[in-house]
């Protein structure tokens, strides 16, 4: 017997090392899991409630007020500039943390996430100057800010991804 109560079946000083594979749950994905569905929750969904109070607020005036009326006033852009600066400050902080695992992709997201911040920032700052939107336009105000909304999405996504994954 061995001084760790074993049969003697190991060479002394050596230590045995147990490879894991990355197929097995190791405890992790849950919370990988939990913190992007958070994010998601808290970080976007959420996000939308002072729009959809806007149009709440609309019907209950009897204005007719719809998604699109509220969504031609760029809110949707400024709420997309915050989840791209939110991401882009996470991403920081992950790279600060880990090191240089991804650096050139983690970098690529971070500059669309700057982009993507920029864009929206100075797109509502543009649609506040100019007042209301004559009627025409609210329909390609709303789909543009939805289409901008939808790229901050996806990339933010990445981000948290590579955040949460530490890849």
């Amino acid at each position: 017997m061995n001084d760790r109560g074993g049969a003697g079946d190991e060479p002394q000083g050596e230590q045995t090392v147990q490879v894991v594979p990355r197929s097995v749950d190791t405890g992790q994905l849950p919370l990988r899991r939990l913190r992007i569905s958070a994010w998601l929750v808290f970080g976007v969904a959420l996000a939308w409630v002072p729009l959809f109070i806007d149009v709440l607020a609309g019907t209950e005036a009897n204005d007719h007020v719809g998604l699109f009326q509220v969504l031609s006033h760029g809110e949707l852009a400024l709420v997309s500039a915050f989840i791209a600066a939110g991401a882009l400050g996470e991403l920081i902080i992950a790279v600060a943390q880990d090191g240089r695992t991804r650096i050139l992709l983690k970098t690529v997201v971070a500059g669309l996430l700057i982009i993507e911040f920029a864009t929206t920032a100075m797109y509502y700052a543009v649609l506040r100057f100019q007042g209301d939107p004559v009627l025409s336009q609210e329909g390609r105000i709303a789909k543009s800010s939805m289409a901008l909304f939808g790229a901050t999405l996806v990339t933010s996504f990445v981000a948290m991804l590579f955040i949460e994954g530490g890849e």
